[in-house]
């Protein structure tokens, strides 16, 4: 399990409590293209947020469409906008807690078939989202 995640000891503790270390490597702050690096290798893509941090409100989740476009499923906990989109759209699942996070992770490594249903789903909307392809669109048409 790769975490990207600004290092803090309450992170850091529990992966020493849960005697975890040789399962999970802690990334601290890396550059853009080293976090698309990681995740285009990945299998899953979980996604939490703080509901306490105002952009949420205001703003979607790139990290779920970068998700999406590297043909990663999704669980996240739907705090974002993107993650309604992701719903709709079959590419992920929104939970609730952590348990349900586990079961739906759990499904898609059992599941094959719906692993590669959902990561096509996720492609296939991470396709039609693709931010050049949709400006070259509106400024072919003024």
């Amino acid at each position: 399990l790769h975490l990207i995640v600004k290092t803090n000891h309450h992170v850091i503790n529990l992966v020493k409590k849960y005697q975890i270390e040789k399962n999970i490597k802690i990334h601290d702050f890396l550059t853009h293209p080293e976090t698309l690096n990681i995740i285009s290798k990945s299998y899953i893509g979980i996604s939490f947020y703080n509901p306490a941090v105002s952009h949420l409100f205001w703003g979607a989740s790139l990290k779920i469409r970068e998700y999406a476009a590297s043909g990663l499923p999704t669980v996240t906990d739907g705090l974002t906008s993107t993650a309604e989109e992701m719903k709709q759209r079959n590419a992920g699942f929104i939970i609730k807690n952590a348990e349900e996070m586990a079961e739906k992770v759990k499904m898609l490594i059992k599941d094959k078939k719906l692993y590669n249903k959902t990561r096509n789903n996720a492609l296939q909307w991470a396709k039609e989202m693709d931010k050049e392809k949709i400006f070259n669109e509106v400024w072919k048409n003024e």
